[in-house]
C-alpha cells in the first residue's frame, strides 16, 4: 500500500513545485511576452509597408499548401524521437502510444511558464512506464534536441554567402556548448545526475541508465539531426512560396530555422519562444532577402508550424478519432 501512496504523491509534489516556480515567474513572463510581441508587431507593421511591389500577388499558395503537406508527416518523425529515446533506454512502449503522448503534451507549450508540456508528458507517460523513466527520457531528449539543432546550424554556415553576423565569439561558444552537453549526455554522467537531491525531493527513486550505451546516444543524435533537416526542407519550400531562393540556400534556410527554434526554446519564461523565435528567424533570413520579407515569413512560420502540430493534436485528442484509446466495455 505504501508504494501506491508514494506514487500518487509524486505528481502532487511535482505540480506543487512547478506552481511555486510559476508564481514567481508569471509577472516576468507576461512582461517579456508583451515587450517582445510589441517590438515584433512594430517591426511587422513596418515591414508590411516596405514589402516589394507585387509581393502579395506573387505568393504561391499551392507551394505554401504543399509545404504544409510536407511538414505534417515530418512532425511525425519528430515525435518518434521520444519513442526511439525510450527504446535506447531499454523501455518497450508501443510507438503509437509514445507518439500520442508526445503530441498531446505539446499543447502545454503554448501556456506561460514553458514547462507544461513536460508536466503533461509526465502525467500521461507514467501510465505506460515508471515516473523515473519519463523524467530521464525527457532530460535525454531535451539535450539531444538542443545539440542537434545547434549542430545543424553550425553545419549550415559554409553555405551562407557571409556569416560575419555571428561575430568572432559566437561559433566557438556554440561549439563549446555542444561539447558540454555531449559530455553531460554520457550515460555515466546522466546516471549520477539521476541521483540528485531534486529527485529525492520529489520522492523519486534513482534513475537507472545502466542499459544505455553512448553509441546509442550518438545514433539518436544522428536521427534527431535528420528530423531537423526534414522540417527544414519543408520550411525551405514554405519560404519559396513568398520569396524565391536558389537550391544552394537550402542548408542556410534550414540552419536559420534550427537556430531560431533552439534559441526560442532556451529563453526562459517565454512560452514556445513567442517573439524570440520570430525575431531570430527574421534576422537570419534577412541575410538572404529583404528584412521586410524576412519579418513576414518569420510570422507566417509561426502559424505554419502551429497548424502542422494542430493537425496531430486534433487527431489524437478528438474523442471520435480512430486513434483515441477506447475503454473496454464491461459486460453487464
Amino acid at each position: 500500500m505504501q508504494p501506491l501512496m508514494r506514487a500518487e504523491s509524486v505528481p502532487k509534489r511535482l505540480v506543487s513545485l512547478i506552481s511555486q516556480l510559476r508564481n514567481h515567474s508569471r509577472i516576468l513572463s507576461i512582461l517579456l511576452i508583451v515587450s517582445i510581441l510589441v517590438v515584433f508587431g512594430w517591426q511587422l507593421v513596418r515591414g508590411w509597408h516596405n514589402l516589394p511591389v507585387g509581393f502579395h500577388s506573387n505568393v504561391r499558395w499551392f507551394r505554401l499548401l504543399g509545404s504544409l503537406a510536407m511538414l505534417v508527416p515530418a512532425l511525425l518523425f519528430v515525435s518518434s524521437r521520444w519513442w526511439l529515446t525510450l527504446r535506447a533506454m531499454g523501455v518497450r512502449v508501443r510507438w503509437w502510444d509514445a507518439v500520442r503522448i508526445w503530441f498531446l503534451s505539446q499543447a502545454g507549450r503554448y501556456l506561460p511558464g514553458g514547462v507544461w508540456s513536460y508536466v503533461g508528458r509526465f502525467l500521461l507517460g507514467r501510465a505506460k512506464m515508471t515516473q523515473e523513466t519519463v523524467i530521464a527520457s525527457m532530460v535525454l531528449e531535451t539535450g539531444l534536441r538542443v545539440v542537434s539543432e545547434i549542430l545543424v546550424f553550425l553545419l549550415s554556415l559554409p553555405f551562407w554567402s557571409g556569416a560575419d553576423f555571428l561575430g568572432t565569439v559566437s561559433v566557438p561558444l556554440l561549439i563549446g556548448m555542444v561539447s558540454l552537453i555531449l559530455v553531460v549526455l554520457h550515460p555515466s554522467i546522466l546516471g549520477r545526475l539521476g541521483r540528485v537531491s531534486l529527485l529525492q525531493r520529489l520522492g523519486l527513486d534513482p534513475i537507472d541508465l545502466s542499459g544505455l550505451r553512448y553509441r546509442d546516444v550518438l545514433a539518436l543524435l544522428a536521427y534527431y539531426m535528420l528530423t531537423v533537416v526534414m522540417v527544414g526542407f519543408a520550411f525551405y519550400i514554405m519560404v519559396g512560396a513568398f520569396y524565391a531562393l536558389p537550391a544552394g540556400m537550402l542548408p542556410a534556410v534550414t540552419g536559420s530555422l534550427a537556430a531560431s527554434m533552439v534559441l526560442g526554446f532556451l529563453v526562459p519564461f517565454v512560452p514556445n519562444g513567442w517573439g524570440v523565435r520570430e525575431g531570430t528567424l527574421a534576422f537570419l533570413l534577412s541575410q538572404m532577402m529583404p528584412f521586410s520579407v524576412a519579418i513576414v515569413i518569420s510570422g507566417a512560420a509561426r502559424i505554419w508550424l502551429t497548424l502542422g502540430e494542430l493537425v496531430w493534436i486534433l487527431v489524437f485528442a478528438c474523442p471520435w478519432s480512430p486513434f483515441t484509446p477506447r475503454q473496454a466495455k464491461t459486460p453487464g
